[in-house]
């Protein structure tokens, strides 16, 4: 099999399960489930749940032993960037060649959707016991996706960068913004696939250094795309 057939099988089947996971489906009237489904399904690259995916097929795992902490991963990232295309963050009408959430529907209404994600992410979680993984692995992956999501991880990091906007920066303070805004998430990424797939701690941090430097590398591009023009890679 080679990269392309390979990374189809990994979107494949992540994209499959996002749609089987954690139906969103809400027993109360609302549009915010609509909300989460029209951001999940509008043709993300899966670039962070491939990672953990590929990750755990590395250390030897069955797809199987990552689905869910795949899919809590791309919760976190899908509901990172409702709230980042929001008049009071970056302030985005589209999002991947289409109107962003809280243009389809609200300001209101994507606020509860990232929010809706960011919690669901932890209840897909546990769902990791019905694929056979231990509560040993999936406490551990619990407490590292939290972080490197919180304050010490992407909401950090976006903090950063709005201080950055305001307030000018040089390169120290980029590299750093870049890490907790970017590689914070790509390192939860590839660190869950690692911890589902039984790999050792210092196995783990092996892949949690390779990430922080894959996750500045590719936010780098992604400042130069800004600049020269091109396809940005979220």
């Amino acid at each position: 099999m080679n990269f392309k057939q390979q990374l189809n099988k990994y979107v494949d089947f992540i994209n499959y399960w996002l749609e089987k996971i954690l139906p969103l489906e809400s027993p109360v009237w609302g549009c915010v489930c609509d909300a989460m489904r029209y951001s999940l399904t509008s043709g993300g690259k899966r670039l962070r749940p491939i990672l953990t995916l590929a990750v755990c097929d590395m250390f030897g795992g069955k797809l199987e032993d990552a689905v869910c902490f795949a899919c809590a991963v791309e919760y976190i990232h899908v509901g990172s960037l409702i709230h980042d295309d929001l008049p009071c963050m970056d302030d985005d009408d589209l999002r991947r060649g289409k109107p962003s959430c809280h243009v389809k529907y609200d300001e209101a209404t994507a606020v509860l959707a990232g929010d809706g994600f960011f919690l669901s992410a932890f209840e897909i979680l546990t769902l990791a016991k019905n694929f056979g993984l231990d509560d040993a692995k999936i406490l551990k992956a619990c407490k590292f996706l939290s972080k490197m999501s919180s304050f010490r991880g992407m909401v950090g990091g976006q903090d950063m960068d709005m201080l950055l906007e305001k307030n000018g920066a040089d390169w120290k303070k980029v590299e750093m913004m870049s890490q907790y805004k970017t590689s914070s998430l790509i390192q939860a990424a590839c660190c869950l696939g690692a911890i589902a797939a039984g790999a050792d701690e210092n196995e783990i941090e092996t892949v949690n250094k390779y990430a922080l430097a894959l996750g500045l590398a590719f936010q780098t591009r992604d400042d130069i795309l800004d600049v020269v023009g091109g396809a940005a890679v979220y």
